[in-house]
């Protein structure tokens, strides 16, 4: 299997986002991104990992918390977006599929498109 600069620049993208906020998140975000980008099946092991996809304290359970709502959304987007990259590649995980199905749901429901008052 080749690389995947599409997952390297989602991976930077997401980065730039938690970087500040999550910096541990980050960093288990950009060694996906830059295993992704020399071969798809070699990032496969942190792309199906509790990490990303398990639950309290994972990337996707916090996803973006403490951000702004425009951020968040972004966040869920992009999480979503690294998991469609690894299913069209063949490369699948039943957690990372719930996960995007949540994210996908919150998003078209607009679950997020207000701040708190």
């Amino acid at each position: 299997m080749s690389g995947s600069t599409e997952t390297a620049e989602i991976c930077n993208q997401l980065v730039k986002l938690l970087s500040d906020t999550v910096p541990f998140h980050a960093g288990i975000i950009r060694a996906t991104g830059m295993a992704a980008e020399r071969d798809l099946a070699s990032a496969a092991p942190i792309y199906q990992s509790l990490d990303w996809w398990g639950g309290a304290g994972s990337i996707a359970d916090e996803a973006g918390e403490g951000l702004q709502s425009a951020q968040k959304k972004r966040v869920l987007e992009l999480i979503t977006d690294v998991r469609d990259v690894f299913h069209k590649a063949g490369i699948d995980y039943s957690r990372a599929d719930m996960w995007a199905e949540v994210f996908r749901g919150w998003l078209r429901d607009g679950v997020f498109d207000q701040e708190p008052s």
